[in-house]
């Protein structure tokens, strides 16, 4: 079985684009694939019996407080997030 799962992506300030299943390509690259790919591996972790994994952020998770806004979480047209480099973060 597999022991360690080490999840590390991190891509900013991209242009305000869609993956091909409607998601925000940051959001999509840097959490959402993140757990797709431990979905995968899960069988795999449990024969291990011990396995570890690790989900590595950047130091943006120091920014701006405030609750996830949820139309990150769910496909979505470009341009409809805000903008380029907008903040993924509630202002309410």
């Amino acid at each position: 079985g597999l022991h360690v799962l080490i999840n590390n992506a991190g891509i900013m300030a991209q242009r305000d684009v869609r993956t091909k299943d409607g998601f925000d390509v940051q959001m999509q690259t840097n959490h959402l694939s993140h757990f797709l790919l431990t979905a995968l591996l899960f069988d795999s972790l449990r024969k291990a019996g011990n396995a570890r994994v690790v989900c590595h952020s950047s130091t943006a998770r120091h920014g701006p407080g405030g609750d996830l806004r949820k139309d990150h979480f769910q496909p979505c047209p470009a341009n409809s997030l805000g903008g380029d480099s907008g903040s993924i973060v509630s202002e309410s």
